[in-house]
């Protein structure tokens, strides 16, 4: 009887992949975000530099938020995905070029952890 729950248990957790990011997570190959003006860039105009890495556990999704804010405009944004394969997806959810903060929100696929690169650069 017990096993029996524990099957329906994880089919369950398997089955219940969250409606808010079933979208994000179809490209499970490698989604990376660089938007703005980023040919040309130069290091003393980078203002933010981090790596985000996450182990990856069986059935779970991994999340992450990145937050920046400063006193200069952002005009490239890159959160570069590391992994070749099933590394999950990243969305810019707040601010971004043009504004001096911005939220980069990042999503494993199931199973897998999370390795991004997140540069930000401003004047």
């Amino acid at each position: 009887m017990r096993s029996i729950f524990a099957l329906l248990f994880i089919v369950g957790v398997v089955s219940a992949t969250p409606t808010i990011f079933s979208s994000k997570l179809n490209n499970t190959s490698g989604n990376s975000i660089v938007e703005g003006d980023c040919t040309g860039t130069i290091e003393s105009d980078l203002l933010f530099d981090e790596e985000v890495s996450k182990l990856g556990f069986i059935f779970v999704i991994r999340k992450d938020n990145v937050n920046y804010s400063g006193s200069k405009a952002i005009y490239c944004i890159e959160a570069v995905n590391q992994k070749t394969s099933n590394g999950g997806a990243a969305e810019i959810t707040s601010g971004g070029i043009n504004y001096k903060f911005v939220s980069i929100e990042l999503v494993s696929a199931r199973g897998h952890g999370l390795d991004f690169k997140i540069k930000i650069y401003g004047k």
